[in-house]
């Protein structure tokens, strides 16, 4: 029986000691950042990453740097607009396609006349990948009713 209750005992030990290990491995780690820029998150929703984007334009690597610094800028005025905008979607909406204008203006004026027609045919993929939203795009069969008429 004494023997039973030491070797118990050892287990208790020697499971607490290896729980307490890989705690102590866990917190050694580095932590994984939440709010990663546009240039590190790789494909964002809609579109290609931007280490494909800027294969396809053929970037320089001088315009390559501006091209990044000009997307992760918007990605950042993008998530604020977004976390601002509340309910208020028709506001943001507005404000999102002034701020895509405004990106895109300052990046055509990075890039070379070849490299401007490649830019417009990516965003024109993207923004026919783009889910469309607004009238008529609610529920299926037109209205934001319940099924069968009324809206009791």
């Amino acid at each position: 029986m004494r023997n039973l209750f030491s070797l118990l005992l050892f287990a208790a030990v020697m499971v607490t000691m290896g729980c307490n290990s890989s705690k102590a491995t866990a917190q050694t780690e580095a932590p994984v950042p939440q709010n990663r820029s546009a240039t590190q998150q790789g494909p964002r929703q809609g579109g290609p990453d931007l280490t494909a984007m800027i294969e396809q334009l053929k970037l320089t690597d001088e315009q390559a740097v501006t091209f990044k610094a000009i997307k992760d800028r918007y990605a950042t005025k993008a998530r604020e607009l977004r976390q601002a905008a509340g309910d208020d979607r028709e506001a943001m909406r507005t404000k999102m396609e002034g701020l895509r204008a405004s990106e895109n203006k300052e990046i055509n004026g990075l890039l070379n006349a070849d490299q401007q027609k490649a830019y417009a045919k990516i965003m024109a993929e993207q923004e026919a990948s783009r889910p469309q939203r607004g009238a008529g795009q609610g529920r299926p069969g037109g209205g934001g009713g319940r099924p069968g008429g009324g809206n009791q």
